[in-house]
C-alpha cells in the first residue's frame, strides 16, 4: 500500500508542475512568434515599398520623354505593382499595427 501512494505523489507533483510551466512559457513562446514575424515582415514591406516607388519613378522618366507614354501610365505601372507582403500583413492585424 505505501507504494502506490509513493506513485501518486510523484504523479500529482508531475502534473502540478507541467501545468504551471506550461501557464508560463505559452506566453513566452507566442510573444517570441510574434516578435519574429514582425522582425520578418518589416523588410519585406520596405522593399516593396522602394521597388514600387522605383517602378513609378521609371515610369515617370519614359513618359516626361514621350507624350505618347503618358496616356495609360497608371495601367502601366499597376501591372507591375506589387503588394503579397502588406496584404499579408493585413491577415494578421496585430503584428501589422505592431510594425511601428
Amino acid at each position: 500500500m505505501p507504494d502506490s501512494l509513493g506513485w501518486g505523489k510523484i504523479l500529482a507533483t508531475a502534473l502540478v508542475t507541467s501545468f504551471f510551466t506550461a501557464c508560463l512559457t505559452e506566453p513566452v513562446k507566442a510573444w517570441v512568434q510574434r516578435w519574429l514575424k514582425r522582425r520578418g515582415l518589416r523588410p519585406c514591406i520596405y522593399l516593396e515599398i522602394m521597388k514600387n516607388s522605383g517602378a513609378l519613378q521609371a515610369k515617370v522618366e519614359m513618359a516626361r520623354r514621350s507624350v505618347e507614354m503618358m496616356e495609360g501610365i497608371g495601367q502601366r505601372f499597376a501591372m507591375g505593382y506589387k503588394r503579397l507582403a502588406y496584404d499579408l500583413a493585413l491577415k494578421d492585424a496585430p503584428t501589422f499595427y505592431s510594425l511601428g
